[in-house]
C-alpha cells in the first residue's frame, strides 16, 4: 500500500496462515478495510501483494527448494459502499409458507449508506442535483423458476441516507429451495428533467420506459452496492395439485 495514504487493512483470514493447494484448486486471502464516510472524496489505493511459494513432494512436504515470490500491483477504486439491498420473499396472507403456482410477496429494502455521494457528470442533460441520489432497480429472476407480475424495475430517489421500499408480487414455479429474484442497481441520470413523478406514502417513484424520456444508467462498481440477501434462498412447497399416488403390491 502507498506509505503516503492512511487505511487500514484488517485481515479475514489468519495471518500466518500457510496454504496448501493442488492442480487446478483456487485459493483466496480476503481483507477487510476501514472506510471514513465522513470523507468526500475516495482517492484511488495504490496496492502490492506478494506471496512466497515453493513446491511440495508426493508427501506434501517440502522439496530442498528456494521460495520463490510473486508480486502482483493493482489499484483499488470506488471503493466505499453507497447502497445496500436486503430482499425477501414471503407467502399472502394466509398461508405460512410459499407454494408454487400461489402468488408470493418481494420485499426489497434500499438503504444509502452515506448521505454524501460522489458526483455524477451529466454530460449537459441539466440534471439537478436530486439526480446524484436518484437509482433505478431492477428485479432480475430465472423464468424457470419466478414469474414476476407487473413492473419489475423502476427509480427511487433515495435522499439523506433514507431507506425505501418497494414490493412485487411473484409467483414461484416450482417447488424446492429456490433462490430470491436477484436486484440490480444503476445510477440513474435522466435525459431531460421532465419526468413523470408520483408520490408513494412520501416517497417519490419515477418509472423509465416512455418515448420522450431515455434515461442513461451507469452501472455501479461491484463495491459500491452490496446485497445482503445475495445467495439466500426461500423454501417453497410443491403444487398443490401435484397428482400422488400410492403403489401397491399383492
Amino acid at each position: 500500500m502507498d506509505p503516503e495514504q492512511h487505511f487500514k487493512l484488517i485481515p479475514l483470514h489468519p495471518p500466518t496462515q500457510t496454504l496448501v493447494v493442488c492442480t487446478d484448486q483456487a485459493a483466496s486471502y480476503m481483507w477487510g478495510m476501514e472506510v471514513d464516510y465522513t470523507r468526500d472524496e475516495t482517492p484511488v489505493i495504490k496496492m502490492g501483494f506478494t506471496l512466497r511459494y515453493r513446491p511440495l513432494d508426493e508427501n506434501s512436504q517440502p522439496l530442498p527448494e528456494d521460495f520463490k515470490t510473486y508480486t502482483y500491483t493493482f489499484e483499488l477504486q470506488d471503493y466505499k459502499t453507497l447502497y445496500t439491498i436486503r430482499a425477501r420473499v414471503e407467502p399472502s396472507k394466509g398461508s405460512e409458507l410459499c407454494r408454487a403456482g400461489n402468488m408470493c410477496h418481494l420485499h426489497i429494502a434500499l438503504q444509502q449508506v452515506s448521505s454524501k455521494l460522489p458526483s455524477t457528470e451529466t454530460d449537459g442533460t441539466g440534471a439537478s442535483q436530486a439526480s446524484q441520489h436518484s437509482i433505478m432497480y431492477e428485479v432480475l429472476a430465472d423464468q424457470t423458476m419466478w414469474a414476476v407480475c407487473g413492473r419489475t424495475a423502476g427509480v427511487l430517489t433515495l435522499e439523506g441516507g433514507l431507506r425505501q421500499s418497494v414490493t412485487m408480487d411473484v409467483m414461484p414455479l416450482t417447488g424446492g429451495f429456490l433462490p430470491l429474484p436477484s436486484v440490480r442497481l444503476s445510477k440513474y441520470i435522466p435525459a431531460d428533467a421532465k419526468h413523470t413523478t408520483s408520490k408513494d406514502g412520501g416517497r417519490k417513484m419515477e418509472y423509465v420506459g416512455t418515448a420522450s424520456s431515455v434515461p442513461r444508467l451507469q452501472p455501479f462498481t461491484p463495491g459500491q452496492v452490496y446485497n445482503f440477501s445475495k445467495a439466500q434462498q426461500v423454501h417453497v412447497l410443491p403444487a398443490s395439485n401435484t397428482l400422488q399416488g400410492d403403489l401397491s403390491l399383492t
